[in-house]
């Protein structure tokens, strides 16, 4: 017997209940972070450009340069655009509205369960309590304030619409539905392009089953249409405005070796699993549902679990092997993954449904006990001590947002040098200046330099080559009371600095053309970094107190601090024992 979409009781309630668990777990997961709500540093790319187009400058990241695309979501964009052109607070607007999708995406995930996968209300809180129970699951779709969060709600809801079709249901073929589902994806991420061919396959192998709905086969055709026209205008639109068919970050940051990147795609997906081993088991699940279906007959009462299980193992493993193809991300906790971390139980839910007929509600002390071990049984849970890669992320956007800001006060009145960071949102987003991106996200000659893009995953496009063409007046300005060394500022040998600059600050011809120096404003506050000598002059003509510093000096000072931390590493080592550090992105 079919099911209509909505026979199940109580949606308004259902959403009400999901809408304030995602809400609690947002703000519980704010408060755990200990970060202003400012987003991550990507997440403040996104800011800068959207506050460009609003002031009248294009799709540029900086005012007045060229038109580049170092955002990854137009959608997305387009919601961090009209958050800063109507609400007071943009960032917790997008917050709310980043909120309201994954809840909405997550309500359609329970009712399905409810009605399909199993039976009763207490199901439907399962899936929602698995969810939630991975902190990062909330951090990057919330908290981030990334296009993470609107392309986890879509992959979602696309998915449980296509689940709802293999089910049979009522009113899943709507041919609008269809239509928006196939135009929407390649909107929110460039991935979109792959996954509605997927879904659109799956569709159609659904229409040859006995439970199909009879627009099974239209739906799967309208999906497909619809996502290769959008493609195809996007793309056209690209061509037209940037003059590249896709975007600036894909140029950046995936190497040109397939074989590589399926090599460190794999370790990400392998990484993955080991860091969440109930992950692990519901993969492990969807394989043996794979072969079960393969190697017994599968009975009259098995017809309509049968293509579900095949249905959910095919959409998710496309979600994990998106990732892998692409070759992974060099995020903390897995911001990859977390588009396919809801649907990740389905095909082991489906699984025991398969081999325990019929279906019944779980009791109340099963539901407990499973709602409980997914809470205490992921490795970075709600209760572990520290800071995590989300708050890293956001502390990020946070200190650089700032030191954007303290480099504008400290340049007022006098025209803004250009600077050359590696961090490029919050600094982008804080001062008025020119930015040079260094890892060639917002520059595209920066972006399309020649390269395999190995190294340090998504940050392997500086070229020198590039740099020398149009050199920035400052590089890696540091401000004081910050994250400031007042000796040494010099990037360590084997910091995050110094690789994905290839040692630039080393370099012979580098030394030759920049000094390292300070610029002090009449309030007091001072700039340290390595300055061109024509900047220096202008800005000590400007009125500005400038001072240059010898590079043998800085280097004496640099050796005596290093020497100084490698001894008090090897005493806390010898007291306190070794154990595994924080990864995090020393400057």
């Amino acid at each position: 017997m079919r099911r209509s979409a909505s026979a199940a009781p109580r949606p308004a309630i259902d959403f009400a209940l999901v809408l304030a668990a995602v809400c609690a777990a947002a703000i519980a997961a704010w408060l755990r972070s200990g970060q202003p709500l400012v987003g991550s540093d990507d997440a403040n790319i996104f800011f800068v450009y959207a506050r460009n187009w609003l002031d009248g400058h294009g799709l540029v990241y900086n005012a007045g340069g060229e038109r580049v695309e170092g955002f990854t979501s137009p959608l997305f964009l387009a919601v961090a655009i009209a958050a800063f052109a109507w609400a007071p607070w943009p960032e917790l607007a997008i917050a709310a509205a980043e909120t309201l999708a994954i809840a909405f995406a997550l309500f359609t995930l329970v009712r399905f369960v409810g009605d399909h996968v199993l039976v009763g209300r207490r199901a439907r809180w399962l899936a929602l309590a698995w969810a939630l129970s991975w902190p990062a699951f909330i951090g990057w779709t919330v908290l981030c304030l990334m296009d993470t969060g609107l392309w986890t709600a879509a992959i979602v809801a696309a998915c449980v619409a296509v689940l709802r079709v293999v089910a049979g249901d009522d009113g899943a073929t709507h041919p609008a539905r269809w239509a928006a589902i196939g135009a929407l994806l390649p909107l929110v991420r460039p991935e979109g392009m792959a996954w509605v061919p997927m879904m659109s396959a799956v569709l159609f192998a659904a229409s040859t089953t006995p439970r199909a709905t009879a627009g099974a086969r239209r739906a799967a055709g309208l999906c497909l249409a619809a996502g290769a026209a959008c493609a195809l205008a996007l793309t056209a639109a690209r061509l037209a405005y940037f003059g590249y068919p896709l975007p600036n970050t894909w140029y950046a940051k995936v190497s040109p070796d397939f074989a590589y990147n399926l090599a460190t795609g794999s370790r990400y997906l392998v990484d993955f699993l080991r860091a969440s081993p109930l992950a692990a088991l519901m993969t492990l699940a969807g394989l043996a549902g794979v072969l079960t279906l393969a190697l017994r007959p599968v009975s009259r009462e098995a017809d309509e679990v049968a293509p579900l299980l095949l249905a959910s193992t095919v959409l998710v493993a496309t979600g994990l092997a998106i990732p892998v193809i692409e070759g992974g991300d060099h995020h903390g906790l897995f911001r990859a993954y977390q588009p396919i971390w809801p649907l990740l139980p389905l095909p082991a839910a489906l699984l025991y449904r398969l081999w325990r007929h019929p279906a019944r509600e779980p009791g109340r002390a099963a539901t407990f006990a499973l709602a409980l071990l997914f809470f205490v049984g992921q490795r970075h849970a709600w209760h572990s001590h520290g800071p995590d890669a989300i708050t890293i992320e956001i502390a990020h956007g946070a200190v650089e947002r700032a030191r954007g800001a303290r480099l504008d006060r400290i340049f007022e009145g006098v025209d803004p040098p250009s600077i050359g960071v590696n961090l490029a949102g919050g600094v982008a987003f804080g001062y008025r200046g020119e930015v040079f991106d260094l890892l060639g996200l917002n520059d595209v000659r920066m972006g399309h330099s020649p390269g395999p893009r190995r190294g340090l995953r998504d940050h392997a496009a500086f070229d020198a080559d590039v740099f020398w063409t149009h050199p920035p007046d400052w590089m890696l300005p540091q401000v004081e009371g910050q994250d400031f060394d007042a000796g040494c500022w010099l990037p360590r040998p084997g910091s995050f600095t110094d690789i994905v600059l290839d040692g630039l600050p080393r370099d012979a011809v580098f030394r030759s053309r920049y000094v390292p120096g300070w610029a002090r404003n009449a309030h007091g506050e001072r700039i340290h970094g390595f300055v061109l000598g024509r900047a220096f002059l202008r800005l000590h003509e400007q009125g500005l107190e400038v001072r240059r510093i010898r590079w043998s000096e800085l280097d004496r000072v640099c050796e005596r601090r290093q020497g100084s931390r490698a001894a008090t590493a090897a005493r806390a080592d010898g007291t306190s024992g070794s154990g595994p550090r924080s990864q995090t992105k020393p400057r």
